[in-house]
């Protein structure tokens, strides 16, 4: 989430629960270090790509953790157990 909120894509090894990464374009899920690495070159070479990305990490960032987001959610929970 920190990386997200500072514009860093991501990238995971072999897992990305619930497919956050993926469906929200957030960085790549990778198989192998080797791939890991291949990806962090090809986003260091395509601008454009890595700026996308960055830009949804943060809008994805802001949409989901912050405090205001959370405590609105945290109220609905309580209310709902009231």
């Amino acid at each position: 989430i920190e990386a997200w909120a500072h514009k860093i894509p991501t990238l995971l090894l072999r897992y990305d629960a619930d497919n956050i990464v993926k469906d929200n374009n957030l960085g790549y899920l990778c198989d192998t270090l080797s791939e890991m690495k291949e990806k962090v070159i090809y986003l260091a070479q395509n601008h454009e790509v890595y700026n996308e990305m960055a830009n949804n990490a943060l809008f994805f960032a802001r949409s989901n953790f912050k405090s205001d987001v959370i405590l609105e959610q945290l109220e609905n929970h309580l209310i709902e157990l009231i």
